[in-house]
């Protein structure tokens, strides 16, 4: 379900599992380790086709977890061909977005879910009130546990920052009953504009020395964002973002948030191949 596995009697989180692998009927073992191979040789079209046709197979057809997660591989494979073309893009959109409607409990929903946020800021210009739909939706999810609807109430925080709308950021945090310690470290972002960047970098760079590791990441990227606002300053948000990338890999979607970050920076430098990198990172490529 959304909110993870069990194994033995035993739940682990959605957001701790990688991947699982279904035990299936020998008939179709053979057709999934050549998807599964061709997924890894990065032959994007033969492994969309390959699972395409195991998603439609009379084993999946009977085994409900067996198609959903066969529909799950062909939508995000399809965000792996996002960059080439607008159609790509939006064809990879509709993917996710209709597995996540189809598949409203599984546990893949959540990284379906940040994957499809991430590719409604690719378009153009970037659909920041899809993305922010994608986790409100998520949050309003009877199955999502205190920690989950935090990390998305955080998510679309986020979004209005990178909007530059503070104010809206402030009231959603305000309205959060939550103790985590990331709620502080946003507060104190939420402050910065172009003119008193320096000011609010220094506030975050403050909390460093006693923040936990998991927080650390948060407070970087933070940080990065702050610097960005400056112009002069574009190579301290870089040096912000890869301390996440590189050391604060704790958390996953703060490391993926990094990446994103990079490969716009990169990008805006006029460097395609390192953004395209950074891009494929932050979709699990």
């Amino acid at each position: 379900s959304l909110a993870g596995v069990k194994v033995a009697g035993n739940l682990i989180a959605a957001s701790d599992i990688v991947d699982i692998e279904y035990e299936t009927p020998g008939g179709i073992r053979i057709d999934m380790r050549e998807a599964r191979q061709a997924d890894e040789a990065h032959k994007v079209e033969e492994a969309i086709r390959k699972y395409r046709a195991l998603a439609a197979s009379p084993t999946a057809t009977n085994n409900p977890a067996l198609k959903r997660s066969f529909e799950y591989k062909v939508a995000t494979l399809m965000s792996a061909k996002a960059d080439s073309s607008p159609s790509d893009l939006k064809a990879a959109i509709a993917a996710l977005t209709k597995w996540t409607q189809d598949y409203p409990d599984g546990w893949q929903r959540l990284p379906a879910s940040r994957l499809l946020a991430r590719l409604q800021l690719d378009t153009e210009p970037p659909n920041f009130d899809a993305a922010r739909k994608v986790f409100d939706d998520l949050a309003a999810s009877p199955a999502v546990g205190p920690q989950l609807k935090t990390d998305c109430q955080l998510a679309s925080i986020d979004l209005y920052l990178s909007q530059r709308n503070n104010g809206k950021a402030g009231q959603l945090l305000d309205a959060m009953a939550s103790t985590d310690p990331r709620v502080a470290v946003y507060r104190i972002a939420c402050l910065a504009e172009p003119g008193n960047a320096d000011t609010v970098a220094k506030q975050l760079e403050d909390l460093l020395p006693k923040a936990d590791d998991t927080v650390k990441s948060t407070i970087h990227n933070l940080l990065g964002d702050t610097r960005r606002l400056q112009p002069a300053k574009q190579k301290e948000a870089r040096f912000a973002y890869l301390w996440v990338e590189l050391i604060y890999n704790h958390d996953p979607v703060e490391t993926a948030k990094a990446q994103d970050r990079l490969a716009e920076l990169f990008k805006s430098m006029g460097q395609e191949e390192r953004a395209k990198t950074y891009r494929d990172k932050a979709r699990g490529r």
